[in-house]
């Protein structure tokens, strides 16, 4: 099981554009990509490329 604190670290990196979804996931142990999105969205409420689309938004 993946902590939150993991979890916390990749929503870090993918809000800062530190590194992407499929990235992040493996920074953490996620070897599939579909499994730390759910884990993602379960944690969250939203899902990874979401919080990117939303870092986009400030620009605009």
């Amino acid at each position: 099981m993946y902590s939150k604190i993991q979890t916390k670290k990749a929503y870090q990196w993918i809000e800062s554009n530190e590194c992407n979804v499929t990235e992040a996931g493996k920074k953490i142990g996620y070897a599939n990509l579909s499994h730390f999105t759910s884990a993602f969205r379960k944690e969250f409420g939203v899902l990874p490329k979401e919080v990117k689309s939303q870092d986009l938004k400030k620009y605009f």
